[in-house]
């Protein structure tokens, strides 16, 4: 099982509390992402790397930190 329902229940609750305050936000996502990006703060999708931090230690051919 993945996680208790009533957890589950809780957050959706939390989240719809959290848009009725701040509204939608989805606009902003490109910019959240370019800023991350341009920080260094992200992962690719398929990277090695098991933190953020890890980006631009890991090449194909070396182990993934532990």
């Amino acid at each position: 099982m993945l996680g208790d329902v009533e957890e589950m229940d809780e957050a959706a609750d939390e989240l719809d509390r959290i848009g009725d305050k701040y509204g939608d936000r989805d606009h902003l996502k490109l910019e959240i992402v370019a800023y991350l990006r341009s920080t260094g703060g992200y992962l690719d999708p398929g990277s090695l790397a098991i933190h953020w931090t890890d980006n631009g230690k890991i090449s194909l051919n070396s182990e993934v930190p532990r």
